[in-house]
């Protein structure tokens, strides 16, 4: 599976994340604005992956974990990192 992660330009970042069925969960990160996802697959491994080829400083702004079923839903949202973050978090708590 292809999905976007997004920057701190809000450019949308295509990443290939392997088979749907083989992953748990992704643990999205938002670091100075870019995306940087973690995604845990149900063998135990993960990977790592970055919106970024050229941030200097990392501030942390915030995280979050997208279950599996939900990972097509999260990756179609507009918007920047932080409005992904806001939305994804207030569509879990409702």
């Amino acid at each position: 599976m292809i999905l976007d992660i997004v920057d701190y330009k809000d450019d949308r970042i295509p990443v290939y994340i392997g088979d749907i069925e083989n992953i748990d969960y992704i643990q999205v990160e938002v670091l100075t604005g870019d995306e940087v996802i973690t995604v845990w697959y149900k063998d135990g491994t993960y990977k790592d992956l970055d919106s970024s080829q050229c941030r200097l400083r990392d501030y942390y702004d915030g995280e979050y974990e997208v279950p599996s079923e939900q990972i097509e839903k999260w990756s179609n949202m507009p918007g920047s990192s932080y409005d992904r973050m806001e939305r994804f978090i207030e569509s879990v708590e409702e």
